[in-house]
């Protein structure tokens, strides 16, 4: 977990990734800012080719007593967060 927990921590604005979902959907989107903190690592991302302002998602990646629990994915629905479905896979697809 740790693993996965540094690539979402790497994650820059700007960056573009590809991830894949436990359900096996896949998503493309394009990085607007990453943070790590005590409560885990955050990256915001909006799909590729849609209006930042119309969705947005994030990857959140919690850390419970010291350890990295599994990244989930979130998308943003009538103004509130909520959580969609465990990450299985995120890659970096370009800069």
């Amino acid at each position: 977990m740790a693993a996965r927990a540094r690539v979402v921590g790497r994650l820059r604005p700007g960056d573009c990734v590809r991830g894949r979902l436990a359900e096996g959907d896949v998503f493309d989107a394009d990085v607007v800012g990453a943070e790590r903190d005590a409560a885990g690592v955050r990256a915001a991302l909006v799909p590729t080719g849609v209006s930042p302002a119309s969705t947005r998602w994030r990857v959140r990646v919690p850390r419970t007593r010291g350890a990295w629990r599994s990244p989930r994915f979130e998308r943003r629905l009538d103004g509130a967060w909520t959580t969609h479905d465990t990450v299985v896979e995120l890659r970096r697809r370009c800069r």
